[in-house]
């Protein structure tokens, strides 16, 4: 009987129910409870309003909101060393940028940009964003400056292609140059020619004294007449030729050959007409027999290094001064005095390994090095051709040859200058 009850009572509710809603239906009146529920989605809504640029894009996408309106940005070049990106204003560092940068602004936030990293929202600090990408620096404009050939740069200084590259020409000392750059020990000037940087300087060197000719006569049996200094053989003038002296470059004399600039080894040149009948032997362009010196120190081989500057052959690249003459000949070679004189050292010389020292009767003083062994004593008197060693490669050298050196008063000279050497 109860449970009878209970099932009347479950369906008259029903019914009520169905029945209220069919009345609300017919009248066109919202339920209340309808109206509660629609109140309660709108503030759940408000209270819910992205406080955040993260939530608030991705409302964006979500709604019907218009999502801001993102751009290209950079990081300006003061961001030095690099722009920190946060996680928030003042937020965790969670990565940096460097000046250059481009980033991609979706928003802003008071003093702060909120950017797309791809995989994140950020935030960089705008004073250090821009819309103009900024200029890739530019490397310090070296400064063009007005150069001259130093004087020592005898008889002239080599133009080359490039830094030890192929000789394209020469500059004569005093010559005013163009440096547009520097690359080593090398200046670059106009036109992408490589000198070596020691023989230029800034300032200008004094003007030459107003050249004087003069006549002078040539005092060897045959006396080459060159192009250039050490350049091509022209012709040949006989002893007793008069000749138009210009100028002195070095150790040659430029003449006058019927308006002609040729040039002649000035060893062969005197003020003074030679008497006739006498003779001092020909001239290779400045070296031959005569004098108290004859001959060649050894006989054979070849000349593998001459006097002057020259590339470092140690390896170092730098160019040094070398104060004699290279003869390559086989290890054991018989070495020979050019003229008399007293032995004033024999023996063993850092850098010239075993060598000869002579102080000829001429002035001259001669030293014969890198011997595999030394023939004469310290004190002993020498004449021509008396043999001084046995040429080797000992000390500073890379391989069996004579290195042969003249001095005067203490100073070098170009054997190739001296009357009677031959080379």
């Amino acid at each position: 009987m109860k449970h009878q009850k209970n099932s009347f009572l479950f369906i008259c509710a029903v019914m009520f129910l169905f029945g209220s809603a069919t009345l609300f239906a017919l009248l066109n009146i919202e339920p209340a409870h309808a109206t509660a529920l629609s109140n309660l989605d709108s503030s759940a809504e408000a209270a819910a309003a992205p406080a955040t640029a993260n939530t608030a894009v991705k409302a964006a996408k979500t709604t019907n909101v218009p999502a801001p309106k993102s751009w290209k940005g950079y990081v300006t070049a003061d961001a030095k060393p690099f722009l920190n990106v946060r996680t928030a204003a003042w937020g965790k560092i969670v990565d940096a940028l460097k000046p250059g940068a481009a980033v991609t602004v979706v928003d802003a936030s008071g003093d702060w940009y909120i950017i797309d990293t791809g995989s994140a929202l950020r935030y960089v600090y705008k004073k250090y964003i821009s819309k103009k990408k900024p200029e890739a620096p530019k490397p310090p404009a070296y400064a063009v400056w007005t150069g001259y050939v130093t004087a020592d740069a005898k008889p002239y200084l080599n133009v080359r292609n490039k830094a030890w590259g192929t000789i394209t020409g020469q500059l004569k000392p005093g010559a005013a140059v163009k440096v547009i750059n520097k690359s080593g020990d090398w200046y670059i000037l106009e036109g992408n020619k490589y000198v070596y940087a020691r023989f230029i300087t800034k300032s200008k060197p004094a003007a030459p004294a107003a050249s004087t000719s003069w006549t002078g006569y040539v005092t060897a049996d045959v006396l080459n007449v060159r192009s250039a200094p050490w350049g091509n053989k022209v012709t040949t003038y006989s002893r007793g030729t008069a000749v138009k002296v210009m100028a002195k470059e070095g150790d040659w004399y430029r003449i006058d050959a019927s308006g002609k600039k040729l040039y002649v080894h000035s060893s062969y040149i005197s003020r003074t007409k030679p008497a006739a009948g006498g003779s001092s032997g020909g001239s290779s362009g400045g070296s031959s027999g005569g004098g108290s010196f004859g001959g060649r120190p050894v006989a054979g081989g070849r000349i593998s290094s001459y006097y002057g500057y020259r590339k470092d052959p140690f390896g170092s690249g730098a160019t040094k001064f070398h104060s004699g003459v290279d003869y390559a000949v086989g290890g054991g070679t018989s070495v020979k005095s050019l003229g008399p004189g007293k032995v004033v050292y024999a023996g063993w010389g850092t850098g010239y390994g075993n060598y000869v020292k002579i102080q000829h009767d001429n002035g001259y003083v001669s030293y014969s090095a890198h011997l595999r062994s030394c023939s004469v004593k310290t004190g002993q008197r020498v004449g021509q051709g008396t043999e001084v060693g046995k040429v080797n490669s000992t000390g500073s050298s890379t391989g069996n040859h004579l290195h042969f050196e003249l001095r005067k008063n203490g100073q070098s000279v170009n054997p190739a200058s001296i009357k009677g050497v031959l080379l």
